[in-house]
């Protein structure tokens, strides 16, 4: 970045890529900073534009004791996006995660996370 151009000046569709965390029902439900609905609202038209602009997409999910992960409803059945289950709190933890993310090779990465605070 010594161009001196800012990180969204150079944000373009073939440098950035998506990647959401947690959009699971038992997870969502228990946000404290933002409606559970607004929240699985806001992911699921997010998704849409990522398929508009062709972003590689990763849904990084839990498991919720012995249930394998399920998504929130908005994402489901997207056809663009990797689901990517996880065994560590932080997907930039998990193995398996980041080499999807490197893998890209896109620069930019857009973060959106059920927990995250607001």
């Amino acid at each position: 970045m010594g161009n001196g151009a800012s990180a969204w000046d150079q944000l373009s569709t073939h440098s950035a890529q998506l990647l959401l965390c947690d959009l699971q029902p038992e997870i969502v439900a228990r946000s404290k900073t933002i409606e559970p609905a607004v929240l699985n609202k806001s992911a699921g038209v997010l998704l849409e534009i990522a398929k508009l602009f062709s972003l590689p997409t990763i849904l990084s999910v839990v498991p919720e004791g012995d249930k394998a992960p399920e998504l929130i409803s908005e994402l489901r059945g997207s056809g663009i996006a990797q689901e990517k289950p996880r065994v560590s709190v932080s997907p930039f933890g998990d193995e398996p995660t980041k080499t999807l993310l490197a893998q890209s090779k896109r620069t930019f990465l857009s973060l959106v996370d059920s927990q995250q605070k607001q």
